[in-house]
């Protein structure tokens, strides 16, 4: 079994990233469109797990702000767990009363981008950001419908 250090991590990232660069390249080439640009994020209010490995790179670029700002979010994600009776339930709660990453700048731009997470990484919008932001369970039947068809035909490029 490999055990994996946070010396490992850049390595992986790299690696991850250059799978994603050639995705994308081939996705474009077979006129696909990605939304995410810089500044966008709606998916910065999702909840992200990431590992020790993944941290440690994260905290040796934090700021002392960074830390008063992930002190925050911490008390407000203790304020809500009494409400998560279940994991969607939390991850409505996040998204809804958390508020951004507290990894992202004024501008809305993260950072860590760098050293960000490999959750955060693999996110990619094949659809415009607003979509991004919506909770599927508040929608009305016909809008989930319509987001579905453009998912599936994007799946056959």
């Amino acid at each position: 079994m490999s055990h994996h250090h946070g010396s490992d991590v850049p390595r992986i990232h790299q690696t991850l990233d250059a799978g994603i660069r050639q995705t994308l390249t081939d996705y474009r080439l077979a006129k696909g469109r990605i939304f995410c640009a810089r500044g966008c994020q709606d998916c910065c209010t999702l909840a992200v797990h990431a590992t020790l490995p993944e941290i440690i790179p994260v905290a040796a670029v934090s700021s002392a702000e960074d830390s008063r700002r992930l002190e925050d979010y911490r008390e407000r994600l203790l304020t809500i767990l009494p409400e998560a009776v279940d994991f969607k339930t939390f991850l409505r709660l996040h998204r809804d009363r958390l508020g951004s990453c507290p990894f992202l700048d004024a501008s809305g731009c993260c950072r860590i981008y760098p050293q960000r997470p490999l959750a955060c990484r693999a996110l990619l919008s094949t659809r415009n950001s607003a979509w991004c932001a919506a909770d599927f369970s508040k929608l009305h039947p016909a809008e989930k419908e319509a987001f579905r068809s453009v998912a599936t035909a994007c799946k056959g490029r």
